[in-house]
């Protein structure tokens, strides 16, 4: 099961920006556990989700949130970091397409 990220103004979904494999999904699954808490949005690993900029942007939050919590336990949360710059190529929302 992957993720495949569109920008929003790709209608067609011709040109795929990145995708997140199932490693990366479970270590979103707190920011997307918290997106759905704070926005109703579930992020369907088997359909298709859009997501708003500031929606992206909580998500971006939650990881940086994350990532300053294992900096603290002198741990270097590297996949997470990944995960955000692939969400910060995203400036006007995205479409997410599972399979």
């Amino acid at each position: 099961m992957a993720l495949d990220l569109y920008n929003a103004e790709d209608v067609r979904l011709n040109s795929r920006v990145c995708s997140l494999d199932d490693a990366e999904l479970q270590i979103l699954g707190p920011c997307i556990t918290k997106l759905h808490s704070m926005t109703g949005i579930v992020l369907d690993a088997y359909g298709t989700t859009k997501l708003y900029q500031n929606q992206i942007d909580m998500i971006k939050q939650c990881l940086l949130n994350r990532q300053f919590l294992d900096k603290r336990k002198s741990k270097v949360n590297a996949p997470a970091m990944e995960i955000y710059k692939k969400l910060n190529c995203f400036k006007n929302g995205l479409v997410a397409f599972g399979d």
